[in-house]
Order: structure tokens, then sequence, then C-alpha cells
């Protein structure tokens, strides 16, 4: 015989679980990420006008990039042109445009270099970085002629608890990382730490035989 009170229960459980379904997705749907550098102003992506994409930390640490010049080489439409391994000079091209017409900021300060004549990123290491912001497209009426092409803004990290990480590989390639935080009543204090160093390998194989090494201290 058909049973009417648990077909009942049945209906109620599914309509309950569908609910909750409904209700995640609408809790999801209302996290969005904030960014100040398209327009200066605190606004959220999808008030943006401009084509603005956001690498938080979490997204970060799941590239298993090992540098900044790798992880933003992942980003479509951007183009690194390395010149060696670690620490080799790395110029970016932003939607094909120059080198000079995509704008740097670290925590919204330009940044360059008084030799090169663009922006060297090489030496920054990923461990300092909480999100980098990326817009693509003029911007030249907020910042000037130098992002022609767009604006790349590396937000530096400000950890909450202590983290360590170690990483060993091939060429006696050592990676140590530390992050730690400090926070009373009156004061902040965020330590970003790192080593990293690698014996490298002969990258102009024919000419003088040596290894490129690479060796950074960072604090």
């Amino acid at each position: 015989m058909f049973n009417k009170s648990k077909a009942a229960l049945a209906v109620v459980s599914a309509i309950s679980i569908l609910s909750s379904s409904i209700a995640v997705a609408q809790t999801d749907d209302t996290l969005e990420h904030i960014t100040v550098t398209a327009n200066r102003t605190s606004q959220s992506i999808a008030d943006t006008l401009a084509s603005v994409s956001v690498i938080n930390r979490t997204d970060i640490e799941a590239s298993n990039a090992r540098d900044l010049v790798t992880l933003l080489n992942s980003q479509a439409g951007i183009q690194i042109d390395r010149k060696g391994g670690f620490g080799q000079t790395s110029s970016i091209l932003l939607r094909g445009a120059q080198t000079k017409h995509s704008l740097i900021l670290v925590d919204g300060i330009r940044i360059g270099s008084a030799t090169l004549g663009y922006k060297n990123i090489a030496n920054l290491p990923l461990n300092t970085v909480e999100r980098i912001e990326i817009v693509k497209g003029s911007r030249a009426a907020q910042y000037g002629s130098d992002a022609i092409a767009g604006v790349i803004n590396i937000i530096t990290r400000k950890g909450e608890d202590t983290q360590l990480s170690a990483t060993a590989g091939t060429n006696n390639y050592q990676n140590i990382q530390a992050t730690s935080s400090i926070n009373t009543e009156t004061y902040a204090l965020s330590l970003n730490a790192g080593f990293e160093k690698t014996d490298g390998f002969d990258a102009a194989e024919g000419f003088d035989k040596d290894n490129d090494g690479y060796e950074n201290l960072n604090l």
C-alpha cells in the first residue's frame, strides 16, 4: 500500500534540501571582489566598467607558481618576456602593448628602474604578495601616459597568523618563506621574510661554461 506519511516526509526533506541549496547559492552570489585600482576608489568589480581581474592569496597558493613573473604569465592578456631564469630581467606586455605603457604599482606606489627604462618585478617574492589587481585597458585619465595599456597593482601581505613553508628541488634549489604578525591595542606589525637560492644551469650553452645561479634574501 502507498504510505502517505512516508511520502510526505520525503517531500518535506526534498524541499528542505532544495531550500538549503538555494540559500548557499545566494550566499555565494553575495561574495564579491572589491578593487581600488580601476578608478582609484573602492568599488566592486561588477560596478567597474574596465576589464578587471583579481588574484587573491588563495589563488596564489593554488597556482604553485614559484615567482611573480610565472604567476602573471598565466593570466589572460599578459605576456612576459623573460631574459633568463630566476632573477633575470622580465618585461611585461599587457594586451600586446609596449612595456613602458603598462603601469606597475606596489600598494599604489609606482615602481621602476632608472637603468632598465621599464619595471622589473623578478625579485619581488610571492611570499610578500596578498593580492594583485589587474586592469586591462587605458587608465591614462587616472594614472597618466604610462598606463595606456593598463595597470597592475601588487598589494603586499599583512599576515594574520604565523606560517612557514620550505621547498627543495633540483640544481640545489632551496626556498624558505615565513610570515607572522603581532597585533595589540596600540600597534600592528606584519613580518614577511624569505630566502631563495639555486645553483642554476648554463643558460648560454656553447659560450663560457658556467651555471647561472640566483640568491634572494628578503625581509
